[in-house]
């Protein structure tokens, strides 16, 4: 639910930030998760620690 719908706009986002378009086709589940695990690394524990499940 939350998690989707933040899993989601995060990749959007990060896709925006690097200037690239994000491709028409969806990416799988564990693509976007890996995505997603390497974006978390980069933020402070603080901010993880409010996300939970990463």
């Amino acid at each position: 639910m939350i998690g989707q719908q933040f899993r989601t706009e995060f990749i959007g986002l990060k896709c925006q930030n690097q200037k690239t378009t994000y491709r028409q086709t969806p990416a799988t589940l564990m693509e976007m998760d890996a995505e997603l695990k390497m974006g978390v690394d980069s933020l402070p524990n603080s901010v993880r620690i409010l996300l939970g499940q990463y």
